[in-house]
């Protein structure tokens, strides 16, 4: 019986997370441009680089990267532009 998880299948679960959570604070932060009137706080910045640093401490830059390109692609889509 294994009771912890081998290192590289725990690296992958955080790399998941990780990647999911970066997702998740972008489009929270582009919401919150679209319907409110005031700036979003700046700990949700602070959270969305935190994130994207913890991504490239596991190697996953690339990936960060494509998540942080795809959300800014959706807003200029949905703006018409």
């Amino acid at each position: 019986m294994e009771l912890a998880p081998r290192t590289g299948d725990r690296q992958a679960e955080l790399g998941h997370y990780f990647i999911a959570r970066l997702d998740r604070l972008a489009h929270l932060k582009k919401y919150w441009h679209a319907s409110m009137d005031e700036p979003p706080p700046e700990l949700l910045d602070y959270a969305i680089s935190s994130t994207y640093l913890d991504c490239m401490d596991l190697g996953l830059e690339g990936h960060a990267q494509h998540v942080l390109e795809s959300v800014r692609g959706e807003e200029k889509v949905s703006q018409g532009g």
